[in-house]
């Protein structure tokens, strides 16, 4: 009852609650045995009032937020004062993540089978499973605030982002819709990115960063060795988020080349993208110009 919240009301925090529980449960067995033996308790004496027999409410400060949640969930099986991926809202806007109530319930949206979709959400149960060639993959069941939704990872996609499929963990999951005749939706994955750093997006700015001239149009320079390094492909997820009208140009410094970017990764300049870009590939090496 204190972990799913019902006794919330009666003036104390659930910490302080659990911290009187053991005392008040002990009183209540050894009151219990008096009574059975006819011996008079404590309660019993005239001359002893209520509050000299009640127990002291200790001077403790409430469970953090997840953990009262997690509280919820391990007892009722669900979230019931909130949701865990509420603390990452600023986030979701940001990417334009979809809904998983959305898709579920496809057949009144526009959602259509092998359509691209984003979600964040966190992770509520994963079942992983060897293949016939002896490699690891996953069902993983994840949720938001509007619905739950099975994950397929195969084992190409697992062997990458595997280590982000914990329960509890917050993620975003990149896929494609996979509908079948009486089966529920379910998503085909293929990219894993854990959401860690809240606090980037707690006050998101994402208005466009104002040209020093005008009339010259911006573009988003990003230095790197070549194409086949690591640091492409985590710049390239970043710039996946952020879509938008803005050139991306790539400097490779082991040819001393510029490469203009096609235009389905041009982006939307913005202060989040930023930090992560120089974050992921060293200030030095993003330049908007």
């Amino acid at each position: 009852l204190i972990k799913c919240g019902a006794l919330d009301n009666l003036g104390t925090n659930r910490r302080q609650m659990f911290a009187m529980s053991k005392t008040v449960l002990a009183d209540l067995e050894f009151e219990n045995k008096n009574n059975i033996s006819g011996q008079m308790s404590f309660f019993d004496l005239g001359d002893i009032s209520q509050e000299d027999v009640a127990p002291k409410i200790p001077d403790l400060a409430e469970y953090p937020k997840a953990e009262l949640l997690e509280m919820e969930n391990e007892v009722a099986g669900m979230y019931l004062s909130g949701h865990p991926i509420s603390e990452y809202d600023n986030y979701i806007n940001i990417t334009n993540s979809d809904k998983i109530g959305d898709i579920i319930n496809s057949e009144q949206n526009e959602y259509r089978d092998q359509q691209a979709v984003r979600i964040v959400c966190i992770v509520s149960k994963v079942k992983n499973q060897i293949t016939k060639n002896n490699q690891m993959m996953a069902f993983v069941q994840v949720e938001d605030r509007y619905g739950s939704i099975e994950v397929i990872v195969f084992p190409n996609v697992y062997s990458q982002f595997g280590m982000h499929l914990n329960q509890g963990n917050p993620i975003e999951i990149r896929g494609n819709i996979s509908i079948r005749e009486d089966e529920e939706p379910k998503v085909i994955c293929r990219e894993i990115l854990k959401v860690t750093d809240k606090k980037n997006y707690s006050q998101p700015d994402i208005q466009p960063q104002k040209a020093e001239k005008e009339n010259k149009p911006q573009r988003l320079f990003l230095r790197i060795d070549n194409l086949d390094t690591d640091l492409y492909f985590k710049a390239k997820r970043v710039l996946d988020i952020f879509d938008g009208n803005t050139p991306v140009v790539f400097y490779l410094t082991d040819t001393d080349k510029k490469l203009i970017a096609p235009k389905n990764m041009w982006v939307s300049l913005n202060k989040v993208m930023i930090k992560e870009l120089k974050y992921q590939l060293g200030e030095e090496n993003v330049v908007i110009y």
